[in-house]
Parts: C-alpha cells; sequence; structure tokens
C-alpha cells in the first residue's frame, strides 16, 4: 500500500506530464490547450490542499521539510502552467516571438522531473517520522503547560 507521501509524489508526476503547450497551432487547439492548462492549475491546487491535510502543521521537522519542498515543487508547477497559458493567449498577438519563448521554457520544464526524484529519494534514505500524537492531544499539552507556568 503507498503512503500518502507516495500518492502525492505519483499525482505530481501525473501532472507534471500535462504541464505543455503545443505551437504553432490553430486557434482553436490553442483555446484548447488554454483550457486544458487551466484544469491542470486546479489539480495542482487539489494536491496542494491534499499536501497540507497529510503535512501541514506537523511537528516533526522532516515532515514539515517534506511539506515545504512539496509545496514549492506545486507553487513552481502552478507558475510553469500560467506561463504556458500566458503564451498560448499570446500566440494570436505574436507567433514568432511565443514560439521561441515557449522553447527557452521547454527546456527548463524537465527540472521538475528530476526534482521530484530528489526529493523521492530524500525521503527513502530519510524517511518522514509521523507523529504519533494527534494535532488535538499536542493542544491539549501546549495549554496545560502553559496553565502550569503561571
Amino acid at each position: 500500500m503507498q503512503t500518502a507521501f507516495q500518492q502525492i509524489l505519483v499525482e505530481l508526476n501525473r501532472i507534471n506530464a500535462q504541464i505543455h503547450l503545443k505551437l504553432p497551432a490553430n486557434q482553436v487547439l490553442v483555446k484548447r490547450q488554454t483550457l486544458h492548462l487551466a484544469l491542470v492549475q486546479q489539480r495542482i491546487k487539489t494536491v496542494q490542499d491534499q499536501i497540507f491535510v497529510n503535512f501541514g502543521g506537523s511537528t516533526n521537522s522532516s515532515r514539515y521539510l517534506v511539506y515545504l519542498t512539496l509545496i514549492q515543487v506545486t507553487q513552481a508547477m502552478t507558475h510553469d502552467a500560467n506561463t504556458l497559458r500566458f503564451l498560448a493567449e499570446e500566440y494570436p498577438v505574436d507567433p514568432e516571438g511565443t514560439v521561441a519563448c515557449l522553447q527557452e521554457i521547454n527546456k527548463k520544464l524537465p527540472d521538475f522531473t528530476t526534482r521530484i526524484q530528489h526529493i523521492n529519494s530524500l525521503i527513502k534514505h530519510n524517511p518522514p517520522v509521523f507523529a504519533k500524537k494527534k494535532l488535538l492531544s499536542l493542544h491539549k499539552t501546549s495549554t496545560t503547560d502553559s496553565l502550569s507556568m503561571m
């Protein structure tokens, strides 16, 4: 059975494969690609919510590091999807400039796969320790401690 972290990585890999723009294209295809990228961004937002549910607010340092790293990856993916959407919208105005920009961006996109693989290898060598206490019990403990100090 996969852990929540592994499931998130699998989903991020799937989403990463969906972040692309193919130009030159006719107006209808450009519009479809723009809509597709908007849907990809919604999927990224859903994954960010899952990351927060599974890792956010953790008191364990390795879990928190995983949380921060995954959030950075999803933010960068969102940025790239936005950039490609803007390029698709710009394509009818400046086709040559847009294609040139897209070629530069495509050189950088594979870095996400490398980054995700790097995160996965870090976690395999130093798996996050899952806190055994529930958040509510942590809250009660901190409240009790602060009351005893008074």
